[in-house]
């Protein structure tokens, strides 16, 4: 996967962010939403630009629609 960004999001979600080109943010740094964490590099064997995303609830991979919902609807609350 490359260069590997992995953001703690407490009550045990994780997201991680492989193949990036450049990773902006370093070891245990806090980030908030919006914030860049790196730039998308080109994937294995490929010249298109690429990026490997996965969601983790309590180790358990999660289907990342599911979780951006969530997060939808979580900021929709608190706006």
């Amino acid at each position: 996967l490359g260069n590997v960004a992995i953001i703690d999001h407490d009550m045990d979600f994780m997201s991680l962010y492989g193949m990036a080109e450049l990773l902006v943010v370093e070891e245990q740094q806090t980030v908030v939403a919006g914030q860049v964490i790196g730039t998308v590099g080109e994937s294995v064997g490929n010249d298109a630009s690429a990026l490997y995303f996965e969601v983790r609830h309590n180790a358990e991979t999660v289907n990342p629609e599911d979780w951006l919902s969530m997060q939808l609807i979580s900021s929709d609350v608190t706006e």
